[in-house]
């Protein structure tokens, strides 16, 4: 267990973090999964100090051990991280953007 420091604190903050496709759909096949891995481990945006450390993708869930220091809002983080991996997605496999119906969300 490492802990982190910064001006006025000293932390160890884990977040275990899963989220669901729409409707609980098995979207996130052998493809996919292998691309969600490496998205969410270099993701691109996040501060420095966030951590990605786990990344667990099965086919219709996601799990993420994240840290995150105290001064982020962790809903800010997962609300970056759920939409950027959502358009990246779409932008990448066709058959996402059609597979909720026309809604345009997974």
């Amino acid at each position: 267990m490492r802990f982190r420091k910064n001006t006025h604190a000293i932390y160890n903050t884990q977040y275990h973090i899963v989220w669901t496709s729409r409707y609980r759909r098995k979207l996130l096949v052998k493809g996919v999964k292998e691309y969600l891995e490496k998205l969410f481990t270099n993701m691109d945006g996040l501060e420095e100090d966030i951590e990605v450390r786990k990344v667990n993708v099965q086919k219709d869930h996601i799990h993420i051990v994240i840290v995150i220091p105290p001064r982020v809002s962790v809903a800010n983080v997962i609300k970056y991280m759920k939409s950027s991996s959502g358009i990246k997605l779409k932008e990448k496999f066709e058959f996402m953007r059609t597979a909720m119906y026309g809604r345009g969300g997974i």
